[in-house]
């Protein structure tokens, strides 16, 4: 299940790996990764062909940051 609401989506997802998933959108997926690797977050699963990135942060929270379509 999803919801998303412009720039910020949370999807639900069934099994134990990673639960309930909030989703970030930004314009450059490698920058942001390096920039919360940077800050102490660990990389959990990548998919450069999608673009997206399944982070973890100090505190144990997983997320997903995903590349934002293109403006129009």
């Amino acid at each position: 299940m999803g919801f998303e609401t412009g720039a910020f989506c949370l999807y639900v997802e069934q099994g134990r790996e990673h639960g309930p998933v909030f989703e970030f959108l930004v314009p450059d997926v490698e920058a942001a990764k390096r920039r919360l690797v940077d800050a102490g977050c660990l990389v959990v699963e990548e998919d450069a062909a999608i673009p997206r990135c399944y982070m973890r942060d100090p505190y144990g929270v997983v997320f997903n940051i995903g590349r934002a379509p293109a403006a129009e």
